[in-house]
């Protein structure tokens, strides 16, 4: 902290100091600038009069004159210096202008040197000089290059006393260099005080090629009958312009005809054809209506000039004009054209790069698609419409996550969310598992949301697939499957071994021929084979028999070719398998034959019989399977097909997938291969999910076959169809379940309905009770002018209340029927912002809270003016109804805070406070209609719930948005209000309500002490008053804890008690009083249903009374129970 506090304080410092320096340069300027001028009419008037001395010739004798000389000598040095200073302080100002013009540089650098040679001569200096020819002309201001080589030359001559002088002009690139070097003193003989005759000065300028000015210049066309005012005019921009002019309005518009101007130039009075009626002319014609107008008139009048600028003039100048305002107002609307049309030329670009980057995205194979930070799609080609099967129609401006919701879950939604988040270019490749269907997808962000390509890669990655399936099943089947695989050379030696039989290893057999490993018995027909293929390249496959131990086993012998590079046979390769097993029970099979073709037609007869689907597998692993014509119908093959499994590749032998509630099932955890695996009965239900879409839901149930020794020798299996039973199950639980919705719904909103028309009553009614009550007294009584005027403003604040109840429900009413109109016009907000916190300044200060107004610093506005265009009445509303909320709804002492700021286009307004908050869990449903948090807020707080239902629909309908924001309960909230931003001035009016004077009739009830209990104060003072003038002693509670405190103290005779108290249900309370006392109660509510049902259903209270509060039934209800307790001695 100390080091930012230091160097904060240090980058102060020299701040200061820089301001203080360029203070002081600025000073320093002024102040040569001041006295050169000083120091030149002096010096003018000393010349003056020595020059005119010294032309006299007998007056003044030698000595004088040579004195005078001296004086004169002197006088003009002084001068020079004098003119150099004026010149530096016009540098430093940087006021100094050039007069930049073609010119000859080497001759006129060659005659100003001329002047000089002299002078040299005379001190006997030699003076080279280098100025060859230049290839062009340079652009400079002839008196600033006289005074360059001037100076130079005379310092050159001043500080040089032998030897020579070298000036030298060169041509470099973009310009020319100027080189003046002499013998002369240094400035380092100065600085190091060593006097050196021998020290060389070398001098260079280089003077940039200034560029030649852009031709042709611009054309401005002079029109005026005044040749005195043309002359004029046209001398003043003949040196920027080309100019021409006319002297009337039809040769203007014959000139303009014949080639048109960059810009106008008309007096507006001229004879045949006025200044006006060429500009409208000009403005009709297609060709013309582009070109800048300025109009010149002696006429002052605001009307004239009015009338000038509505007729579409570019500008209207007034004579008199000055020269740099003509120059200044030409030169800008010059600019402003040439503005114009490089940015219809940068438009016209873009549209066409536009167009040509549309061509190659069309053109391309590949889909391509563009998506906005909200997942819109902008942009789709025709490939993207291919690769989609939907048209560009269906797919631009819908939600990329409905459009393509198959997306949802897999991996590419992770993929494409990630780079919206990270900002950083992805791709991947992902499978639909719905379609099967692969696509490489690469991804780009940008400013405006995600660029997409993506194409279908299916047949690729079923190649892939495929031969990663190929490589796996030979792998498996050289690693497990009984074959022996050797190769051999031309000398039929063996080179290689795999899976070696017959009790060899690699090493016996590597190197040797059959002749060497076998008996010569079996060894002439396998080498007259294996010979026969090398000779003719043609390979073959036959059953030979080889003696070994003792033993003839039997081999199945493939031998193929084998090929180098330049497909030469340099060998065989081949392939045996040992079947001699095989050939040993091929017997014993055809012996048992007989048996199983017997077996096999039962079976058959059997499995075309039962409606089941019938799988029967014809060893453990299910490798090999048959089943009967209901099975190929279920699973949609041809009748009579040998169905056969290989699980080891993981796939299916069918052409749909075998699933349980959407996840595949591995051929090995299949029924029937469970069955032949676990030796166990299997019961399970499934789905087939067949290409076409089509699901069937299946029962099945396998059981394991089993030899005479108990060992597993296939499966079957027994398959149903229950697609139906299934589809009834689900639509009954679907059907439960949307009744149960509908009936959770149907609650819900009839008990939104009750909450709502409990409180719409209870606020209704609490403002006619101190209205109704207020207006029978006045009738009925006489008070002194206080009590009077303290009852109108009662009356008068009630009926207001109530008033905007009303208009709360009609404002809801025309929503929901959406009949709610506008009269928008410009509206300052920080006027209606100011006039809402005066309006509430009092209720605000009465509560103690602190109401603050704050304009964001970087907003960018006036802070005065900041403009919304909107009905003013309807946004004081919304301003309203939130502070409202924030005063009604925090605490004594807190803050409610109102900040306005903006962005680019729209403006915020946000209402914040420390009031009771808002449940997280309802901050969903806080601009619902009819919702509120809970039922005591609205009975502590009052209202009906509706003002923040009305902010939203009102901020909508001006084009903005609304939302809310709270960190819990009693953390305080936070509204804010968007509305789009323009700049206008309006104003409106409100208006006003006027209060009635009513009566009431006096009922004496002298002696009686009634204690009255309502949390409404007004209510309160109305029942005070209405039993006072009856004749009894009142006193007051707010709720229901201060009233049982005030009961021992006071004992009244009656209580008077609002139902719905705030901080205790009344019931409660009125049991609390009858377990201390027999005080009857009178119940006062503002549902007019509650009073009857409240008579039957509960005995606590004795009398009900509804809401509003009539003077004389009150007075009778007192009455009346003082009476009943007399009788009854309660």
């Amino acid at each position: 902290m100390n080091t930012n506090l230091s160097n904060a304080q240090t980058y102060e410092a020299e701040r200061q100091r820089a301001e203080f320096l360029g203070e002081l340069n600025q000073v320093k300027t002024a102040f040569l600038s001041s006295i050169s001028h000083e120091f030149r009419t002096p010096l003018t008037l000393i010349l003056g009069s020595v020059e005119e001395i010294l032309q006299g010739e007998d007056c003044l004798n030698f000595s004088q004159r040579e004195q005078l000389t001296i004086a004169k000598r002197n006088s003009l040095r002084l001068l020079k210096l004098v003119n150099t200073l004026v010149d530096f302080s016009s540098i430093e100002a940087e006021r100094i202008q050039a007069v930049y013009e073609p010119t000859d540089l080497a001759t006129l650098t060659i005659e100003l040197v001329s002047m000089f040679r002299s002078s040299i001569e005379r001190a006997g200096i030699h003076l080279i000089i280098d100025c060859p020819p230049l290839p062009e002309p340079i652009y400079i201001d002839r008196e600033v290059w006289e005074k360059i080589v001037m100076n130079l030359f005379s310092n050159a001559l001043k500080f040089t006393f032998k030897s020579e002088i070298i000036l030298s002009l060169r041509w470099v690139t973009n310009g020319i260099e100027l080189e003046v070097q002499d013998t002369g003193i240094t400035t380092a003989t100065y600085l190091d005080e060593v006097k050196s005759w021998s020290a060389e000065t070398n001098v260079v300028v280089q003077v940039q090629q200034m560029p030649p000015p852009q031709l042709p210049l611009p054309q401005i066309l002079l029109v005026d009958d005044n040749p005195d005012l043309c002359n004029y005019i046209q001398r003043l921009l003949s040196q920027k312009y080309q100019i021409k002019s006319v002297n009337s309005g039809l040769a203007a518009l014959e000139s303009i005809r014949e080639q048109k101007p960059d810009l106008v130039i008309t007096d507006v009075i001229m004879p045949e054809l006025n200044g006006l009626e060429l500009l409208q002319i000009l403005r009709h014609d297609p060709d013309t209506q582009r070109i800048p107008i300025i109009l010149l008139s002696a006429r002052a009048e605001e009307n004239a000039r009015i009338e000038g600028l509505e007729a579409k003039a570019d500008d209207y100048l007034i004579k008199p004009f000055s020269a740099r305002e003509l120059l200044a107002r030409v030169q800008s609307i010059l600019e402003m054209t040439r503005l114009r049309q490089e940015a219809t030329i940068r438009e016209q670009e873009l549209i066409n790069t536009k167009a040509r980057v549309i061509d190659i995205l069309e053109s391309i194979t590949d889909g391509f698609l563009s998506l906005d930070h909200q997942w819109r799609l902008t942009y789709v080609n025709g490939a993207s419409e291919r690769l989609s099967g939907k048209t560009r129609e269906e797919l631009l401006g819908g939600n990329f996550w409905d459009i393509y919701s198959h997306l949802m879950g897999f991996e590419g939604e992770e993929k494409l969310r990630q780079v919206i988040q990270t900002q950083v270019a992805d791709n991947f490749e992902t499978c639909l598992a719905q379609d099967n269907l692969w696509y490489e997808v690469h991804v780009y962000p940008y400013e405006k949301g995600l660029a997409i390509y993506w194409r279908d890669i299916t047949k690729r990655k079923q190649a892939e697939i495929t031969l990663l399936k190929s490589e796996e099943r030979l792998r498996v089947a050289l690693k497990s499957a009984p074959i022996t695989l050797f190769n051999q050379d031309q000398a039929l030696r063996y080179t290689w071994v795999h899976n070696p039989t017959l009790n060899q290893s690699d090493q016996e057999i590597i190197d040797n021929t059959d002749f060497e490993l076998f008996p010569e018995a079996g060894v002439a027909r396998l080498t007259q084979l294996k010979r026969r293929v090398l000779e003719t390249g043609i390979g073959t496959r036959e059953e030979v028999p080889i003696f070994a131990d003792g033993q003839q086993y039997c081999f199945d012998l493939t031998i193929e070719p084998l090929h180098n590079p330049n497909h030469e046979i340099i060998g065989i390769t081949c392939a045996a398998v040992d079947i001699s097993d095989y050939k040993r029970i091929e017997l014993a099979l055809r012996q048992s034959e007989a048996q199983a073709r017997a077996r096999t037609e039962e079976l058959k007869t059997f499995m075309e019989t039962v409606p089941a689907a019938v799988w029967i597998a014809h060893d453990p692993q299910c490798h090999q399977m048959t089943a009967n014509w209901a099975a190929h119908e279920l699973v949609q093959l041809a009748s009579g097909s040998l169905v056969t499994a290989t699980p080891e590749d993981g796939s299916y032998p069918f052409e749909f997938k075998i699933q349980r509630q959407g996840q595949d099932i591995p051929p090995e955890d299949l029924p029937m291969q469970q069955a032949g695996r676990t030796g166990e009965n299997i019961e399970s239900e499934f789905e087939f999910v067949f290409e076409n879409g089509e699901v069937r839901s299946i029962y099945g149930r396998a059981v394991p076959l089993r030899d005479e020794a108990g060992e597993i020798r296939g499966v079957i299996g027994a398959f149903l169809d229950v697609s139906d039973r299934k589809r009834v199950e689900q639509e009954r639980e679907q059907l439960l379940i949307r009744e149960q919705a509908a009936r959770e719904q149907a609650e819900m909103t009839n008990r939104i309905k009750d909450e709502f028309l409990t409180v719409l009553s209870h606020e209704l009614r609490s403002p006619l009770n101190p209205i109704l009550g207020w207006t029978k007294l006045l009738q009925t009584r006489k008070f002194d002018s206080q009590g009077t005027a303290q009852a109108l403003e009662t009356i008068e604040r009630n009926a207001k209340l109530q008033t905007q109840l009303i208009e709360d429900l009609l404002d809801i009413s025309r929503m929901l029927r959406g009949n709610m109109v506008l009269h928008k016009q410009p509206v300052n907000l920080i006027t209606i912002i100011t006039s809402v916190i005066e309006t509430f300044k009092l209720a605000a200060e009465a509560k103690g809270i602190q109401v603050r107004f704050e304009i964001a610093q970087n907003s960018g506005f006036s802070s005065l003016l900041i403009y919304v265009l909107g009905d003013e009445t309807r946004l004081q509303q919304i301003i309203w109804n939130l502070l409202s909320n924030g005063i009604k709804f925090t605490t004594p002492g807190g803050i409610v805070e109102i900040y306005l700021k903006s962005g680019e286009d729209h403006v915020q307004i946000q209402v914040k406070d420390t009031g009771i908050g808002i449940n997280p869990q309802f901050l969903p449903y806080v601009f619902d209609y009819f919702r509120q948090q809970d039922g005591t807020n609205t009975r502590k707080f009052g209202g009906l719930g509706l003002g923040l239902a009305i902010v939203r629909h009102l901020t909508e309908l001006h084009g903005g948005t609304v939302s809310a924001n709270s960190l819990g309960e009693n953390l305080g909230a936070a509204f804010s209000v968007q509305l789009p931003l323009m700049k206008s001035v309006e104003t409106c009016h409100g208006t006003s309500v006027q209060p009635q004077n009513p009566e009431i009739n006096s009922i004496n009830l002298t002696g009686l002490r009634v204690l009255a209990i309502d949390d409404q104060a007004e209510t309160r003072t109305l029942i005070g008053s209405i039993l006072t003038q009856a004749g009894a002693q009142v006193k007051m509670a707010s709720s229901a804890q201060e009233a049982l405190l005030m009961i021992q103290e006071f004992s009244p005779d009656v209580l008077v008690s609002d139902i719905a108290m705030p901080d205790m249900e009344v019931y409660i309370f009125r049991d609390e009083v009858r377990n201390t006392s027999s005080i009857p109660v009178i119940g006062l509510t503002t549902n007019p249903e509650e009073t009857n049902a409240s008579l039957t259903r509960d005995t606590r209270f004795q009398i009900h009374l509804a809401k509003p509060i009539v003077a004389d039934e009150l007075v009778a209800c007192v009455a009346t129970l003082t009476h009943r307790i007399r009788n009854s001695a309660i």
